[in-house]
């Protein structure tokens, strides 16, 4: 997409069009009818959720492998349903959703939780008691990380009583996963098996707070769903909702600074990254928005000029974990 000049101010910048972005732009859009700009240095939209293929046979999804919570009247389904003006459709995987494989033993999980605690305790008596207890925890450890992060959203007057409740579920949810496993449970292979998921949030159990372990077991207790046409189906029905409203998703844009003016964000400057040697290009909203990151926000977002007190703190904040994903596509070789 081309912008001319009269298109450059907007009535937001968003910066990435990862599935945070994309969801934020897409409420401004259908909420307030604001004219969103959404800017992606990747020359396809969606983050995470977007696709690719080689040699026109192979075909992966950089990301996404399912979603919990999108049953009929799920909350799930309702917010996509929304920001996507109902455009995408979601489909249910055949039980057992999930498998986890061990070398020394394996075990299916079905889109039941209380199959999912019978199962368990069937293949591990010794520890009935346990088990359920877990199930009951990881409950009061998702709530935790719900009532914490809505808190400040919430009337004032309201604060004291919450943070109270809050506190009460914390005990549970601020301990690291292998501290609750160790805690709780006897058996090296219920512990491992009930680790199995950290993949999911990206921390091994000694570094994993138990609080988003609940949260990722809970999401997944009714099963596990896949949107219709794949993972890039998500940005394609949401892109639409945006340009509805006079936005625009566009990429190939990496932002390379945030303007400010009197100490308020008012537009942003970027490259395009099919051309380098090209102008940079300035932008203009009254509000910014970035899902970039807190590092890259404000480290090499926000001009080193402006007087940022958190900055020497938001550097010395331990980095987070990274890894290498290697996409294989396998050729069957049949032998007469």
């Amino acid at each position: 997409m081309t912008v001319t000049t009269r298109q450059q101010r907007f009535d937001v910048i968003v910066i990435g069009s990862g599935i945070g972005g994309l969801t934020v732009a897409a409420l401004l859009s259908r909420l307030y009818r604001k004219r969103v700009l959404v800017l992606e240095q990747h020359f396809t939209a969606g983050g995470f959720t977007h696709t690719f293929e080689r040699q026109g046979k192979f075909h992966w999804d950089v990301g996404l492998h399912y979603v919990g919570d999108m049953g009929e009247g799920s909350t799930g389904k309702a917010v996509f349903d929304y920001i996507t003006n109902g455009n995408l459709r979601w489909h249910k995987m055949p039980d057992p959703f999930e498998k986890f494989v061990y070398p020394d033993f394996t075990f299916e999980v079905y889109s039941d939780a209380d199959r999912f605690q019978t199962d368990l305790i069937r293949r591990f008596p010794g520890e009935q008691t346990a088990i359920r207890q877990y199930f009951k925890d990881v409950q009061k450890a998702a709530f935790w990380f719900g009532a914490h992060s809505m808190l400040e959203l919430l009337p004032v007057w309201l604060h004291p009583l919450l943070r109270r409740i809050v506190r009460y579920f914390g005990a549970i949810a601020r301990q690291t996963t292998q501290q609750y496993l160790d805690r709780h449970f006897q058996n090296a292979q219920l512990k491992a098996l009930l680790a199995s998921q950290w993949g999911d949030y990206g921390l091994p159990p000694s570094q994993s707070c138990f609080g988003i372990h609940g949260l990722i077991v809970t999401h997944y207790l009714k099963g596990g769903w896949y949107p219709v046409g794949g993972a890039k189906a998500i940005a394609q029905s949401i892109i639409p909702v945006i340009e509805q409203a006079g936005g625009a998703v566009i990429t190939q844009r990496r932002v390379t600074e945030i303007l400010l003016k009197s100490g308020v964000a008012v537009g942003v400057k970027a490259q395009n990254t099919a051309h380098s040697k090209a102008d940079l290009e300035t932008y203009l909203a009254p509000i910014v928005v970035s899902d970039a990151g807190v590092f890259n926000t404000y480290i090499k977002l926000i001009p080193p000029s402006y007087s940022l007190a958190e900055r020497q703190k938001i550097q010395a904040f331990p980095k987070s974990s990274s890894m290498v994903t290697v996409y294989l596509g396998l050729k069957i070789v049949h032998n007469n």
